[in-house]
């Protein structure tokens, strides 16, 4: 066990510690099936998210009561330049989103997740529902088709797809970073919480896969 709190540094909890531990030990060598060289345990959280701090110059909604496995993702862009995935709001810093997978639970939301990681980034879906929206961002122009993303993860959970981990199902949803400059977003309705990006791992990077019980 010390072994894994050192692994789980941020976590203080020792239940959820243990909960965080099911869940790690399943993505690895369970259902999940991802491999250890695509894990980071740096990244891996069940508690102590921040409140009211921002992230690439916008505000940054941290996904309390989710469990983080992290992804090995630092040193793999821009030339080994992590600036991206700071927590400072400094320059160069991306902003904080989350994206769901999959809203059939009989879809293999882990592999889908890996694929976009290790195999070219986010692809665009068939449901563009506010592609015809202002974006906010540039005004004058709308939306457009793309990849959808969303700075709330109540947000994202609503498209999710499930996993069963110990018997257990939870909801699915990648945490990612995306470039502030490139963001499109929805002003239609109550749409203000979508942004629409191109999906290039310039543009949007995961860096983390959220679990939450169902």
């Amino acid at each position: 066990m010390d072994d894994f709190k050192n692994k789980f540094k941020n976590d203080s909890n020792f239940k959820e510690l243990q909960y965080l531990k099911e869940v790690h030990s399943d993505v690895i060598m369970g259902g999940c099936k991802l491999s250890k060289n695509m894990l980071d345990a740096k990244g891996n959280r069940s508690s102590g998210w921040p409140d009211g701090e921002m992230r690439g110059n916008k505000p940054y909604y941290s996904p309390k009561g989710w469990i983080g496995i992290g992804l090995k993702v630092e040193d793999r862009f821009d030339s080994g330049d992590n600036t991206w995935l700071g927590m400072y709001n400094i320059p160069g810093e991306w902003c904080v989103a989350y994206h769901g997978v999959g809203r059939n639970e009989n879809s293999d939301t882990v592999k889908s997740i890996t694929k976009k990681i290790y195999e070219g980034g986010f692809k665009s879906g068939n449901a563009q529902a506010h592609q015809y929206c202002d974006n906010i961002n540039k005004p004058g122009t709308k939306v457009d088709v793309g990849v959808y993303c969303t700075p709330k993860v109540d947000v994202a959970c609503s498209y999710s797809g499930q996993s069963i981990i110990n018997g257990k199902r939870y909801h699915t949803v990648i945490m990612v970073r995306v470039k502030p400059s490139i963001i499109r977003q929805c002003k239609c309705n109550d749409a203000e919480d979508y942004w629409v990006v191109n999906g290039t791992t310039d543009e949007i990077r995961p860096y983390r896969i959220l679990y939450k019980e169902v």
